[in-house]
């Protein structure tokens, strides 16, 4: 058997259990049940789909085995061994894609390839990812069934048109075992920057003012957010450019010729905007 999803269960067909039961000619009925009292010859949680059940290794499932023209019946009990002949696929079920929505679009294009190192790793596994066919499906109900119905066909480019869905992934080895992982797609809106004023001070009456940009960050934009990150520059010119960026905002020095400086925040790679940070000189106190 295949680890399907490497959950240690697996669906069987228990009425292949038939002839290793009975041998015999007469006309019976078999029935299925999860638990048997055997003081009072009662059974309980009968099983409802006996040809596609699902069971784990080492579980234990009862047969009544009744005449048809009689209320006669025997029992027996069956043990469910689950051999895994092939290596089960680990995969990771929280993968997430997000995308820039900067132009609040109805829809937008997903690469779902880019999961798929969030979704396998190959420390927890056997089997070599060049080995595995991959696919992708838009439910889980078809992702298990592995066929062509709800396949996405072009994984590269996926338009979603919701704002937080989810997709499936399928990992299939050479040997037809598979297991499945959810894909969240979300539509991330570019952070927005607002203008910001902080008030510095010559403690050292040295005509240089130093602030800890990044103790003011939430006072940068609109809906504070740990995913934000900030770039300080010094000329609005210098936004995005290479090499511009202020690279200790922690211990910002504002020397007495700068007003104001510009922040560009973002929550994924170029899904931002910026603003102005205006600088105001305190009072000093005279002693």
């Amino acid at each position: 058997y295949c680890d399907n999803n490497s959950d240690g269960k697996e669906n069987i067909d228990l009425t292949q259990l038939q002839p290793i039961i009975y041998t015999n000619n007469e006309l019976v009925e078999f029935s299925y049940f999860k638990s048997y009292n055997a003081q009072n010859g009662t059974f309980a949680d009968p099983y409802s789909e006996p040809s596609n059940t699902e069971v784990q290794d080492g579980e234990i499932l009862y047969v009544k085995v009744k005449y048809k023209d009689s209320d006669c019946f025997s029992v027996a009990k069956v043990t469910v061994r689950l051999p895994v002949i092939n290596d089960a696929i680990n995969l990771n079920q929280n993968a997430v894609l997000k995308i820039c929505n900067e132009d609040f679009s109805v829809s937008e294009p997903f690469d779902l390839t880019e999961a798929v190192y969030l979704l396998f790793d190959q420390r927890n596994n056997n089997v070599l990812l060049k080995d595995l066919q991959i696919t992708y499906y838009v439910n889980k109900n078809f992702a298990n069934q592995g066929t062509s119905a709800g396949k996405i066909s072009v994984p590269s480019s996926y338009f979603s048109s919701a704002a937080n869905t989810y997709v499936y992934a399928r990992f299939q080895s050479e040997y037809g075992c598979y297991s499945i992982a959810p894909i969240n797609l979300l539509f991330v809106l570019p952070a927005k920057a607002i203008n910001s004023e902080i008030t510095i001070c010559d403690n050292n009456l040295d005509e240089k003012y130093d602030v800890n940009l990044l103790a003011y960050k939430d006072s940068m934009v609109q809906y504070p957010n740990e995913d934000n990150k900030f770039k300080f520059y010094k000329e609005f010119a210098d936004i995005n450019v290479a090499g511009k960026e202020i690279i200790n905002p922690e211990n910002f020095i504002v020397e007495a010729n700068i007003s104001k400086i510009w922040v560009y925040v973002e929550n994924l790679p170029n899904c931002g905007s910026y603003a102005e940070i205006n600088f105001k000189k305190g009072e000093v106190l005279t002693l």
